[in-house]
């Protein structure tokens, strides 16, 4: 006798589901055979628990990834690929659309029209789109990358909210379009629905002092992508001088790498272009008319505005609402060496306003509309109005400001303010040392080297220092050492908590980058606000609700924190609802984020809360629902008490937990994106979901979706409520080209096998060697190191089992 255990809510029949094979199709015979039933549902129970997982709010798994034998979904940025990860990660663009109803995410090359060797062996960019009738995906990568040239990290740099755009870096050896002379890159516009494409720039308009095409940076864009903004080196109009790429004063500016060894496209001190429907507009032009080398949109990541005067590592540029949504007004700032260094200016009406002061300042985001802009000087929190060119301070003088986390993008201008802070600013807090304590007693160190602290202040610092390790150590926040955490909200400055300064460092990206609650780059940032402000998401390794998050070997994990102005609430998301100690795997990584950024797409963040508010998404290695078994990885949602998902709160710590994904394999679940509501959850996991057919040795992209299902999955039958088989839902074949291919939520019939013809493919072996080959042009040794272990692993010989999905014997 087999069974076939399928989870809640994803089987056409429920009662097949879980009937003994020899029994389907006699339901009704005898009370024998009703007795049989209820024994296998009371084995399935007590045997099987993690097969009968209902998935809150009413969700059902869909399967995403259907592009056929080719196209496995790559698992997007994570710490994991520093392992030996079975999958292969990619730094390639993961983002779901607002509505949920599609999602581009890269992965194996289709069996025609793809290499999988784009941006240095890390994935094609594939487009997935949800039919009445199933997902249907599409491979929408250009041609190869020249080995002879440098490739660019990802050819896709960014999307459009909606998907319905995206924006494709070139290939210098074979243009894209006609206007784009050999030799030459360009960024274009891809629409979806056609699949044209446009070239936002032209070098043909170079004028002829210009000694190269440069290499283009998407920054950002209006609604509807009528006007981009766009860095690069090289001089694209008669105004624009050359840039060096590289800000000359290194040490002003704290770079230890140009962009061109660190990222596909002109990062630091680049000319700054607006292209719309005419020619190229340059835009880094002082007020004064002077033409600047060196600029960058936004904010520059330097140490400039910050309390500390510590070096920070390398990261990415601040592009937050650096344009405008219908683009009246671009934020820019002056890298050049000189005396208007790290200046913020406010290009509106074909000319530049000034909008920070005299000292070095670092801009941080601004309200959609391009109304306020907010920035740092010397540590002070400021605040410019583009109506009235004015600019006000809006923290006193010494307060520490270390960074800014996000403004209100609906309601009105400015309405909610998080940032993080030294000084004093609300009630309850008290002066901090937003520095890592390894850096104080260095700094105490060196300050006794060069004479200006005595022997005795360095041994305070020393023996200070060292008590707050162990105050750390002990799960305690250490009584100077820590971050501020503020909300400005009508006028009044709220303390939220005390952040660890560690908490602006985590490992979340696959890269030698910090990930953190307050990183300049949104590709790098782990906290995010709801649309209306009204609710924040971020991490912290320091216990801001009793939960004891320290772990094995005194290892303190970090956790997911959601407050709400509302009620001034700040709750736990991922602490053990029941207060389990974190259990943490030998090999893991220290300070690993829970929540995924987007890294290389600078220019978006993914969602990890509802717009509401309500619902939170993140991944852990720590099981917390009762039916998490596998020891590894899996995403999981938190949902707010007094929800129709959670009445009442199941966690100690206050909302409910809920498993996203399978805990039944041995392989790491990744969560990926989520649409605005929350409706629907994009994650990745190896192997088959409920009655969703799959390999179990290959990995797949899923939606648990609210309501979700076709051909009537959504359905479930229990008991005496089944009324017979649903008729079979109808199998979709793929299309004569295998880019583009469908698929449903439902077994195929047997005898329907996909009709694919391979292209002639390189063995692992060719491949490997390419991409080693590629991998050695990259100028940083780091970079060189990883690029030749991503090789190895995605190219190795053959997958070990000890890595791969385990088959449950339940399965047959």
């Amino acid at each position: 006798m087999s069974y076939n255990l399928l989870r809640v809510g994803l089987a056409p029949s429920a009662c097949d589901a879980i009937m003994p094979s020899g029994m389907r199709g006699h339901r009704h015979n005898t009370p024998r055979a009703l007795l049989a039933l209820l024994a296998v549902i009371v084995i399935a129970l007590m045997g099987a628990a993690p097969s009968w997982a209902a998935l809150p709010d009413g969700r059902v798994d869909e399967l995403v990834s259907t592009s056929g034998a080719f196209g496995e979904p790559y698992y997007p940025a994570s710490a994991f690929d520093e392992q030996e990860a079975e999958l292969f990660g990619s730094e390639h663009v993961f983002q779901a659309s607002e509505d949920g109803e599609s999602i581009t995410y890269a992965g194996e090359a289709p069996a025609t029209g793809g290499t999988g060797e784009i941006g240095y062996a890390e994935g094609d960019q594939w487009l997935a789109r949800r039919t009445s009738h199933g997902w249907e995906t599409t491979g929408i990568s250009y041609g190869a990358v020249n080995p002879e040239e440098q490739a660019p990290g990802a050819p896709y740099e960014a999307f459009s909210p909606d998907l319905m755009a995206g924006f494709v870096m070139g290939n210098a050896r074979d243009p894209y379009t006609a206007e784009v002379p050999m030799g030459c890159r360009s960024l274009y516009l891809r629409e979806t629905e056609t699949g044209n494409l446009r070239a936002l720039v032209t070098p043909r308009e170079v004028p002829v002092k210009t000694t190269k095409c440069g290499r283009p940076l998407f920054v950002g864009a209006t609604d509807g992508a009528s006007k981009v903004i766009v860095q690069s080196e090289a001089a694209l109009t008669p105004n624009a001088e050359e840039a060096t790429e590289l800000p000359p004063t290194q040490e002003a500016h704290g770079n230890v790498e140009a962009g061109a060894q660190y990222g596909e496209g002109c990062m630091f001190g680049c000319n700054l272009y607006e292209a719309s429907a005419g020619p190229l507009q340059l835009v880094n032009i002082l007020p004064d008319g002077e033409t600047v080398p060196n600029a960058t949109f936004g904010g520059y990541p330097g140490p400039g505005g910050g309390a500390s005067g510590q070096q920070k590592p390398l990261s990415l540029n601040d592009y937050s609402n650096a344009i405008s949504a219908e683009g009246s007004t671009i934020f820019w700032t002056d890298t050049q060496e000189g005396p208007d260094l790290d200046h913020i200016y406010a290009w509106e009406s074909g000319h530049s306003v000034q909008v920070s002061g005299a000292g070095v300042a670092r801009y941080w985001t601004a309200t959609p509309d391009g109304r306020f802009a907010y920035y740092t000087e010397a540590g002070r929190l400021w605040r410019f109005d583009t109506t009235t060119n004015t600019a006000e301070p809006i923290t006193p003088e010494g307060s520490g400001v270390e960074g800014v986390i996000g403004t209100n993008q609906t309601g009105e201008d400015g309405s909610y303010l998080y940032f993080v802070a030294d000084a004093a600013l609300a009630p309850g807090s008290s002066a901090r040392i937003c520095t890592d304590l390894l850096i104080q007693r260095g700094a105490a160190e060196r300050e006794f080297n060069e004479g200006l602290i005595t022997a005795q202040e360095e041994q305070a610092v020393v023996e200070r220092v060292t008590e707050e390790e162990d105050q750390e150590g002990r799960g305690d926040i250490p009584a100077e050492t820590g971050c501020n955490l503020y909300l400005l909200h009508e006028g009044r400055t709220t303390l939220i908590a005390v952040l660890s300064p560690d908490d602006n460092r985590f490992a979340g990206g696959g890269s030698q980058r910090d990930s953190g609650d307050w990183q300049p780059g949104l590709g790098e940032r782990t906290a995010e606000t709801t649309p209306d402000g009204e609710h924040l998401v971020f991490e912290s390794r320091y216990p801001l609700t009793g939960y004891d998050s320290v772990g094995p070997e005194q290892r303190t994990t970090a956790e997911a924190f959601v407050y709400s102005a509302r009620d001034a609430s700040l709750l736990c998301a991922s602490c053990s609802p029941v207060g389990a100690s974190p259990t943490v795997a030998e090999d893991a990584i220290t300070g690993l984020s829970r929540l995924p950024v987007s890294l290389e797409d600078n220019t978006y963040m993914h969602r990890w809360i509802s717009s509401d508010g309500d619902r939170v998404f993140f991944d852990s290695m720590q099981p917390l629902s009762p039916i998490d078994h596998n020891k590894t990885q899996d995403v999981y949602e938190w949902e707010r008490e007094g929800t129709p998902g959670c009445p009442t709160a199941t966690s100690a710590y206050g909302g409910c937990i809920n498993l996203l994904s399978d805990a039944a394999t041995e392989t790491q679940s990744f969560l990926v994106d989520a649409d605005a509501t929350g409706d629907n959850v994009f994650f990745e996991h190896v192997g088959p979901l409920g009655a969703l057919e799959a390999p179990f040795d290959r990995n797949e992209l899923y939606d648990a979706r609210v309501g979700g299902g076709f051909g009537g999955s959504a359905s479930v039958c229990t008991g005496n409520t089944c009324q017979g088989i649903p008729p079979a839902p109808p199998s979709f074949e793929p299309p004569a080209t295998a880019m583009s291919s469908a698929g449903a939520n439902y077994p195929a019939p047997p005898s329907v096998q996909p009709r694919v013809t391979p292209a002639k493919r390189l063995t692992n072996a060719q491949k490997l060697a390419k991409a080693v080959k590629a991998c050695s042009r990259l100028h940083a040794k780091y970079r060189r190191q990883a690029c030749v272990r991503q090789a190895r692993r995605r190219y190795a010989p053959a997958r070990k089992a000890a890595n791969s999905a385990i088959k449950p014997d339940n399965r047959g």
